[in-house]
């Protein structure tokens, strides 16, 4: 589908998973057929591949990140920003949010 820029590779480095360990995260049921091996995976992260719809879904959920943040956001300048917001429920991300917007106008 795509060969444009992406944060694959940084967002399985930033999860400290190998090649092998996200490939074998993207098995269609648990012990069945790859979606993707680790050949694809280092292709599609080298912009060698293509990614499809299906493969992105999964590989953002095999790292517990959106798949909007697979294709613009830098781990290792947001990650944890992100991972902090993902586990607060509502009404506290959206408090969250607001004191990051004042910090962010006062800075």
């Amino acid at each position: 589908m795509d060969r444009g820029q992406h944060y694959i590779a940084e967002w399985r480095k930033y999860r400290n998973l190998s090649l092998r360990k996200l490939a074998d995260r993207l098995a269609v049921s648990a012990g069945g057929d790859l979606l993707l091996s680790h050949t694809s995976l280092s292709r599609i992260e080298k912009g060698e591949q293509p990614f499809t719809e299906e493969s992105l879904n999964a590989i953002a959920v095999a790292l517990n990140v959106d798949r909007v943040q697979l294709l613009s956001t830098d781990p290792y300048k947001d990650g944890e920003i992100i991972d902090i917001l993902r586990k607060l429920d509502g009404r506290d991300r959206a408090r969250i949010i607001d004191m990051m917007r004042l910090m962010a106008k006062t800075a």
